[in-house]
């Protein structure tokens, strides 16, 4: 049979349990899985609807963990702060801060949050402190949540209106819409709690930095002024020193008014231990350029220190303090992580080994509440190392699948496992539960009992977890082992229709090659060119071996030549406009076999933007 399940999960706490005369288990509620088991025989291509429900003791514990939520309600209700005379920080209203500085004759907006409408709230708050035009907005670094409502904070620009960011910014930012866009969309879904419920025991409380995940317009503006390693600005009469501060990006930067002793400190520091690596995938973060970067800041001794991301701090030994620890911790985690490494240990090991001094753990803003430090230890470990981990019987070790198949015939069978599964969610082993869960699966993946008992504890790993991103990834898996969320529906494309807009189609058809279907394409030799005349481009991709190859010319006798202009590409690209509509409509047209054509087309995989396929 292939079975598709919707799941449910009622559980209580200890007093709705008495009300409704349920079992106490212990420290612990009983709870009830209930399955609804929706699925199709193979041989009579029936229907079948099965039930079952399955009783586990659930711990009577909060749905959220207490710390975390905490710690999440200095977002609400969000607020415009005055740190000193001329600097404010927005805060609460989008992911990030965006803060604006008061000069002589206007403003300069220092980063402008995620989304035209967040940004544009924001504005609207700004405008009741002055209502002088927008001189500059300054990107400390490419991450969407800080500059993709520029185009909102334009519209209250002067003609002269300059944009300030690092060299590297638009790169970094075509890297969202790049190669690997589909695993940071996808994985983002995860990490931002995207799809898990507003309301109920499962739902997104925060994002750990901010309040939510910002969706809505891109309205991502290109800068206007660009710099290596420092520049100095005066704009409407404030003097500003940008400087290059590698940390949670290689294109960050903060902004030093020494005048005013203000330190706008970007993301090299959160009120929260830092994202050193993140799991929703990003290239490797330097840590020991981090570290340089915190002590620079350090010496600057600034009075106000206004980060990207929560309050700012105010009096220069408070600002010292923050700067100091967080350096001394970032720092002692990067130290002890290369130590081990160099005695030996793997990653594994060292990631169970490490954790902060006793005099760094308990400091505010060393708190776990974003990433964990045992994630990050790993990733410097691959940073500075690679996969290998010095033991050759992992040179080439067996497939994931074989290994579950393994573990589970060794464990006597998936009917053994699956008992070890039980065993170890009543004795609240969660961890070791899912593992089993996840070898159980991989060996029957319509294993239904595996599905529940993985699903109930990652649940209970979600409510109890003290960092956003593990919280959201472990509810978010749950929900679809139960069928509460569909696979198809985290599927993300490229990127959005907006960002795709604003990317250089050179970026986008560097793309293409990576999409190649080998089995679709096997034995094809075939050459197609692209002309773009709004552009005044033109392309080559050769189809060989499997390979797509991407050449910026036109080659000679290509076996059939697609007419296109840049819109009608990206739009393809985003998955708003399949191919065989614009050939309708004729904003693209063919010189060659039609089938040739189409053949080309269906040699890659499909972009998805709400499951609709493009092409």
């Amino acid at each position: 049979m292939l079975l598709s399940a919707v799941f449910t999960m009622t559980y209580s706490s200890e007093a709705d349990a008495a009300k409704s005369k349920k079992k106490i288990c212990g420290d612990k509620v009983c709870g009830t899985l209930s399955t609804k088991i929706i699925g199709t025989n193979k041989q009579t291509a029936k229907t079948i609807e099965t039930s079952k429900t399955i009783q586990l003791p659930y711990p009577n514990e909060p749905d959220v963990n207490p710390d975390f939520e905490a710690h999440t309600k200095k977002f609400s209700p969000a607020k415009v702060v005055k740190v000193t005379d001329k600097v404010y920080s927005a805060i609460g209203y989008g992911m990030a801060n965006s803060v604006m500085v008061e000069g002589n004759d206007g403003i300069i907006i220092i980063d402008a949050l995620g989304t035209y409408e967040s940004a544009k709230v924001v504005m609207k708050e700004f405008r009741k402190i002055t209502d002088k035009p927008v001189k500059a907005i300054i990107y400390t670094h490419s991450h969407p949540d800080h500059v993709n409502g520029a185009g909102a904070f334009a519209e209250y620009a002067s003609p002269d209106l300059k944009i300030y960011g690092h060299s590297t910014l638009v790169k970094n930012y075509q890297h969202e819409s790049g190669q690997m866009a589909q695993l940071i969309g996808n994985r983002g879904i995860f990490y931002y709690g995207a799809l898990l419920p507003k309301e109920g025991p499962d739902r997104m409380v925060s994002v750990g930095i901010g309040p939510f995940l910002e969706l809505g317009k891109t309205a991502f503006l290109n800068p206007t002024d660009t710099f290596d390693e420092t520049l100095n600005i005066e704009v409407a009469g404030v003097k500003m020193q940008l400087i290059h501060v590698p940390s949670e990006t290689n294109d960050e930067i903060i902004v030093w008014m020494p005048e005013l002793k203000v330190l706008q400190g970007a993301e090299v520091l959160y009120d929260l231990w830092p994202n050193l690596y993140s799991i929703r995938g990003s290239v490797y973060r330097d840590v020991a350029k981090w570290i340089d970067s915190l002590d620079l800041m350090i010496d600057l001794n600034a009075e106000y220190l206004v980060p990207s991301h929560t309050d700012p701090v105010i009096g220069k030994d408070n600002v010292k303090n923050v700067l100091v620890a967080y350096h001394d911790g970032v720092k002692y985690i990067y130290d002890q992580t290369i130590r081990g490494i160099n005695q030996g240990y793997n990653a594994d090991e060292l990631a169970h080994m490490i954790d902060l001094p006793a005099s760094l753990k308990d400091h505010p803003w060393l708190q776990e509440r974003y990433g964990e430090r045992s994630w990050h230890v790993r990733g410097i470990y691959a940073g500075n190392v690679g996969w290998y981990q010095g033991d050759s019987a992992f040179l080439n070790p067996v497939s994931e699948n074989q290994r579950s198949e393994n573990i589970v015939e060794g464990f006597g069978g998936i009917d053994k496992t699956i008992q070890m599964v039980n065993d170890a969610i009543k004795k609240g082993d969660y961890e070791w539960a899912a593992e089993l869960a996840t070898y159980a699966i991989k060996t029957d993946p319509e294993n239904i009992d595996a599905k529940l008992l993985k699903a109930h504890a990652l649940r209970v790993l979600g409510h109890r977890a003290h960092t956003s991103g593990a919280r959201d990834w472990y509810l978010t898996d749950a929900l679809i082992l139960e069928g509460k969320i569909k696979p198809d529906s985290i599927i993300a494309p490229i990127g959005t229709p907006e960002q795709i807009s604003v990317t250089p189609l050179d970026n986008l058809l560097e793309i293409i090659p990576t999409k190649l279907d080998p089995k679709k394409a096997e034995g094809i030799i075939m050459s197609v060119g692209i002309d773009v005349p709004d552009e005044k481009k033109q392309y080559t991709f050769i189809i060989r071996n499997s390979v797509a190859t991407l050449k910026h010319n036109l080659m000679q006798d290509v076996d059939v030549k697609i007419t296109v202009d840049s819109k009608t590409i990206k739009m393809t690209l985003a998955g708003q406009k399949p191919f065989q509509k614009s050939l309708d409509d004729k904003s693209a047209s063919v010189t060659g076999k039609m089938e040739d054509a189409k053949k080309f087309i269906s040699l890659f995989d499909p972009y998805v933007v709400t499951g609709n396929f493009a092409d």
